[in-house]
């Protein structure tokens, strides 16, 4: 991981001029997501992240991305908690894939907060008419019954049917879900309250 983060240190944070945010965060964790998004060099701290990863936006690797995180989030926690991350982090990330810019690396980075939560976060580049679709899926997550958006989903039917992956996170996983946003660059940050840790 060290090798990985030392390759980002060459991007200088860029000053947020437009950043719009759609979600529950409350203001600290929110002014943690802008900092983290003004520089893919401020995402990746060693000291707090559980694990930091540059990818390329591809399916094959997104796929080898789960099975490896499966095995590291089990050992590190439990199966039933290492299980619901390892499909967080593999939803967030197709996501990121089919609906991101094809030809720029997508980070991934776990975290544990020091209130005892665990985040996964996705940074991409996307059009921002893909970015404002993405903001009006997150907003109906929190305005929308989620029960009914996962049964759409199951279905293929309703609003539910073009936010699967979402609507998983919410209602399977049970985290919440926030995107902030600036210029191009998008990130998705999936959000369990708390922990059980082994």
């Amino acid at each position: 991981m060290g090798a990985t983060a030392a390759a980002t240190r060459q991007y200088q944070p860029v000053k947020i001029s437009n950043m719009r945010h759609t979600g529950t965060g409350t203001q600290s964790e929110i002014q943690g997501l802008l900092g983290a998004i003004r520089g893919l060099a401020g995402l990746l701290m060693e000291e707090e992240s559980l694990l930091s990863m540059r990818l390329i936006p591809s399916l094959q690797v997104v796929d080898a991305f789960r099975a490896f995180a499966l095995v590291y989030l089990t050992r590190r926690y439990s199966r039933q908690l290492g299980d619901k991350l390892a499909t967080v982090c593999h939803e967030l990330l197709e996501n990121a894939v089919h609906h991101g810019t094809a030809d720029r690396d997508v980070v991934i980075d776990l975290r544990a907060t020091s209130s005892g939560s665990i985040e996964v976060r996705v940074i991409n580049h996307a059009s921002e008419d893909r970015i404002a679709i993405l903001h009006e899926r997150v907003q109906s997550l929190t305005s929308t019954d989620t029960a009914q958006l996962y049964r759409q989903a199951l279905r293929g039917t309703g609003m539910g049917k073009s936010m699967l992956g979402l609507v998983r996170i919410r209602h399977e996983a049970g985290m919440t879900v926030d995107v902030v946003s600036d210029e191009g660059r998008v990130m998705v940050c999936a959000r369990q309250r708390s922990t059980t840790q082994r």
